[in-house]
C-alpha cells in the first residue's frame, strides 16, 4: 500500500473562509484523486482546505488500502518517504479508546471469489479523534466509500473490528444507524417530488425532533447554506443546489457523528456566503468525509367435467366425456346442493318419467300430463357461464342423439312409427337457481376483470419503489438514520393508500352504474375484497422493487405475472376447464379464489360465512403475508 498523511495546523488562520462546510467536530473526507504520482513536497506545498481555527485537520491518501493504518490527526510515524509500501500498522487497542470516536482494527473486506475476488481493505487500523475532521484521499475504487459503509453498518467486513463511541456498529450503544450519526452519499438520495422543507421535516421526524426544533434548524440550513424558497420542490433545483439540500439533510439534527462521501462534488459551494461554517456543527461533532475542496479528480381444451361431488355418468354421443354426478333421493336434498354451491345444476327426473315418456311417443291415446310428465327437469347455476353453456350443449346435443337413436330402434325393432311431429326435446330449463337464463360472458368475466385491474393497478405503485430510492441513495440514508425495513414498507403502503382507494373506486363506479353489473349480495364485501387485492398487489410490487436491481428487472416480472394469473385465475377461462394438474397451480394462486368469491357475492348474494367466499378472502391474506415477509428478507439481505 502506498499511504502518505498530512496534517495541516489551522492554529495560525485567520476567520474560516466561505468554502469550508464543517467545523468544530470530528470529520472524515475522501475524494478521488487524479495522480497518485504526485510529489510528496508538492502535496504539502499545496494550499490546503480553510477550516476553523481549532479544529486538527487530517487527510490521509491511499492507493490500496492494504498493509497500513490510518493516522488520528497526526503523520504516520511509520510511513516510507520513498512512497513504497510501509509495513502492517501495530496500533492496537480495545474498542473504546479516550478520545477515538471512531476506531477500525484489522479490517478486511473484498468482494467477489476466485480469481475475480479483488480485495479493497486489507489489515486497515484508523483512529479518528473526537472533534476532528477526517479526510480519506484516494482513486476511484481504492475502498473509500467501503470504508464509510462499513462504518455506518451498510456493509459488513470480512474480518475485523469497528468501534464507534466504543461500541460496534449497529449496536444500541452506538446508535449507529440512528441520531448519533449525519449521513450524507455520494448519491443525492432526496425525493424529487418533496419541497426543500418537506425534505427536512422527513428527516426531522426519522430523528425524532420536535415541530419546532426542526422549524428553527430548516430556517438556519435554508440561510447558511444558501438555499432557495424552501417550499420549491427537488427536481426544480439545479444540481449544486440539490447536493447543498442532501448536506442540509445530513445536519439537520446535529448528529455526533458526520459522514460525508465526496460532499463537495457539484454542490455549488462557490455561491454560499455568509456565516462561518463552525456554525454547522458543535465543536463535538466528528465529521468523516470522503471529500475536500482542495483535493483533485474525482431486473385442453376445456374437459367436459364439471366437479360436483362422487360418482359419474357417462352421457352417450358425447365425445366420451364425462359430468360427473351426485345422486339425491330427493330434489330439496338436490337443489340445496346448488344452491350452497356444490353442484352446478340439478337434472329432476319425475317419478311417472319413463312411463310418461313411452306413453307419450310411442302411443297415440297419450294422456295430457304425459307430455308434462316426460320433460327432464333442469335447474342450472349460470353464474360461471362458460360451465352452464357447456352443461347445456352437452345434454342438447345428447339428447338428440338419443332421440335420433330412439326412432331408428322403434322403426327397426318394434316396427312402430313415430309420428315426428310430436318430436320436441324432453328437456326443461327451469329459471336458474342463481343468474340469469341469459347470461353474457361479460356477467361471467366482470368479476375478475375488477380484480385484475386492481391488482395490477396497484403493483405499478410499488413496484420501482426501493430501485429508485437505492439507486438514489434515499435507502442509505434512511438505514443509516435508524430507519427499519418495516419502517420503510410501511410508510409506502401507507402513502399509496389513497391513489389505490381512488382508483378501485373509479372502477367500481364504472363496473356497477355505468355498466349496470348486478350485486344480489352486500357491495360491502366487494369492495373490501377489492382492496385486500388491492394492497396484495401493492405488497408484490414491494417484493418485486426488493428484489431486483434494475427498473427494467421489475417491470419484466411484473409483467411476466399478468399472462399467468389472467388465463389461470378462472378469469377467462373457468378453473373447471384447466387440466387437472394445472388446475392445483391455479388454486394457489392470489386471484383464483378471490375471483370465484366475488362472483358468489355478485350473482348469488353470499356473505362471508361461505367458504367459497371466506377462502377468497384467505387466499388473498395469505399472499400478501407472503409478499411482505420476502419483500422484509430480501431488504435485510441488501441492507
Amino acid at each position: 500500500m502506498e499511504l502518505t498523511s498530512y496534517k495541516f495546523n489551522t492554529s495560525h488562520r485567520a476567520t474560516s473562509s466561505k468554502h469550508s462546510v464543517t467545523v468544530g467536530g470530528v470529520t472524515m473526507a475522501t475524494e478521488a484523486v487524479e495522480s497518485m504520482g504526485m510529489e510528496r513536497q508538492e502535496e504539502e506545498a499545496a494550499a490546503p482546505p480553510k477550516f476553523p481555527p481549532y479544529c486538527d485537520v487530517s487527510l490521509t491518501r491511499l492507493d490500496r488500502v492494504t498493509n497500513g493504518f490510518i493516522t488520528e490527526g497526526r503523520a504516520n510515524p511509520r510511513h516510507r518517504t520513498d512512497g513504497h509500501r510501509i509495513s502492517r500498522g501495530s496500533v492496537r487497542g480495545a474498542g473504546k479508546e479516550v478520545g477515538n470516536v471512531v476506531v477500525v482494527q484489522q479490517a478486511y473486506k473484498s468482494y467477489g471469489s476466485g480469481s475475480k475476488k479483488v480485495v479493497v481493505l486489507e489489515n486497515l487500523d484508523m483512529r479518528v479523534p473526537q472533534g476532528s475532521i477526517y479526510g480519506l484521499l484516494g482513486p476511484s475504487g481504492c475502498g473509500k466509500t467501503t470504508l464509510l459503509g462499513c462504518l455506518v453498518n451498510r456493509l459488513k467486513l470480512d474480518k475485523g473490528e469497528i468501534f464507534l463511541y466504543g461500541f460496534p456498529p449497529g449496536s444500541a450503544e452506538a446508535a449507529v444507524p440512528g441520531h448519533r450519526v449525519g449521513y450524507m452519499p455520494q448519491e443525492l438520495a432526496l425525493y424529487q417530488e418533496f419541497t426543500i422543507v418537506e425534505t427536512l421535516r422527513y428527516f426531522g421526524r426519522i430523528h425524532l425532533m420536535s415541530g419546532d426544533k426542526i422549524s428553527q434548524r430548516t430556517k438556519f440550513l435554508v440561510s447558511f447554506l444558501d438555499l432557495p424558497d424552501p417550499t420549491r420542490l427537488i427536481n426544480q433545483l439545479s444540481g449544486g443546489q440539490q447536493r447543498r439540500v442532501s448536506f442540509a439533510a445530513a445536519l439537520l439534527h446535529e448528529p455526533d457523528l458526520l459522514i460525508l462521501d465526496e460532499p463537495t462534488h457539484n454542490n455549488g459551494f462557490d455561491d454560499v456566503d455568509g456565516s462561518p461554517p463552525h456554525k454547522v456543527t458543535t465543536p463535538t461533532t466528528t465529521t468523516i468525509t470522503t471529500s475536500l475542496p482542495t483535493a483533485r479528480g474525482v431486473t385442453s381444451n376445456l374437459k367436459k367435467e364439471i366437479n360436483s361431488a362422487t360418482g359419474q355418468i357417462t352421457l352417450r354421443d358425447s365425445d366420451e366425456k364425462a359430468i360427473l354426478m351426485k345422486f339425491y333421493s330427493e330434489f330439496d336434498a338436490g337443489l340445496r346442493a346448488v344452491e350452497n354451491g356444490d353442484a352446478w345444476g340439478l337434472i329432476f327426473f319425475n317419478e311417472t318419467f319413463t312411463k310418461a315418456f313411452l306413453a307419450f311417443y310411442l302411443t297415440d291415446d297419450a294422456h295430457p300430463e304425459d307430455k308434462a310428465q316426460s320433460k327432464i327437469n333442469i335447474y342450472m347455476d349460470t353464474t360461471n357461464s362458460e360451465i352452464s353453456a357447456t352443461l347445456a350443449a352437452e345434454l342438447l346435443r345428447t339428447m338428440d342423439r338419443f332421440l335420433v337413436d330412439m326412432i331408428q330402434f322403434s322403426d327397426d325393432l318394434l316396427n312402430i312409427t313415430i309420428d315426428t311431429s310430436k318430436l320436441t326435446f324432453p328437456l326443461k330449463f327451469h329459471e336458474p337457481v342463481y343468474g340469469t337464463s341469459g347470461a353474457s360472458f361479460t356477467e361471467f368475466m366482470a368479476p375478475g376483470v375488477i380484480l385484475t385491474i386492481t391488482y395490477f393497478m396497484a403493483v405499478g405503485l410499488t413496484a420501482l419503489s426501493f430501485i429508485i430510492e437505492r439507486k438514489e441513495g434515499l435507502l442509505d440514508r434512511s438505514w443509516v438514520s435508524g430507519v427499519q425495513s418495516s419502517e420503510v414498507m410501511t410508510a409506502h403502503l401507507a402513502t399509496q393508500m389513497l391513489v389505490m382507494l381512488v382508483q378501485i373506486a373509479l372502477i367500481l363506479v364504472f363496473m356497477f352504474p355505468v355498466f349496470k353489473l348486478p350485486c344480489e349480495g352486500n357491495m360491502l364485501w366487494v369492495v373490501l375484497l377489492s382492496i385486500l387485492q388491492g394492497f396484495c398487489g401493492m405488497t408484490f410490487g414491494l417484493m418485486t422493487s426488493a428484489i431486483s436491481n434494475d427498473e427494467n428487472t421489475a417491470i419484466m416480472m411484473a409483467l411476466g405475472i399478468f399472462y399467468p394469473l389472467l388465463l389461470l385465475s378462472g378469469i377467462v377461462w373457468p378453473v373447471q376447464g384447466i387440466p387437472v394438474a394445472l388446475r392445483y397451480v391455479s388454486y394457489a394462486l392470489p386471484q383464483t379464489y378471490a375471483c370465484e368469491a366475488i362472483r358468489a357475492i355478485l350473482y348469488k348474494g353470499w356473505d362471508i360465512t361461505y367458504p367459497t367466499v371466506y377462502m377468497g378472502y384467505l387466499i388473498t391474506l395469505g399472499w400478501l403475508l407472503l409478499h411482505l415477509v420476502l419483500a422484509l428478507i430480501a431488504m435485510r439481505i441488501r441492507k
